[in-house]
């Protein structure tokens, strides 16, 4: 993922801002890995922060990565520990991308962390 400072370059296919995620409204990118984005966005009615990780369309297609996809979803979610981000939707864009959405922490990623302070 870019960190959290950095300018993140649009993508072909990715959300802009205004568009909706179910009942979510997506505000920007804010990060990208190898199997897709993560958007900031918002449930307008009460204002809560979401992170929206979306699945890329090439991964979307393949089956084995889609499983994967919800198999991590609910591994996070039979945690269920306060230290532990919940998720709490998963869905399927018009265009066939996966997507789960999940709670927004404000910070510094834990690898840019990491690099700059070493182990904790």
């Amino acid at each position: 993922m870019a960190d959290a400072g950095e300018s993140i370059v649009a993508g072909e296919g990715d959300l802009v801002a205004g568009m909706r995620v179910g009942e979510y409204e997506v505000e920007q990118v804010i990060g990208r890995g190898g199997f897709g984005t993560v958007y900031r966005a918002v449930q307008p009615l009460i204002g809560k922060r979401v992170a929206i990780k979306v699945l890329s369309r090439k991964y979307s297609a393949d089956g084995e990565i889609v499983r994967r996809f919800v198999a991590e979803a609910r591994a996070v979610n039979q945690i269920r520990h306060r230290h532990i981000i919940d998720i709490f939707s998963f869905g399927q864009l018009p265009d066939g991308r996966h997507y789960y959405v999940m709670e927004h922490l404000d910070g510094e990623p834990l690898d840019q962390y990491l690099a700059e302070r070493g182990a904790m």
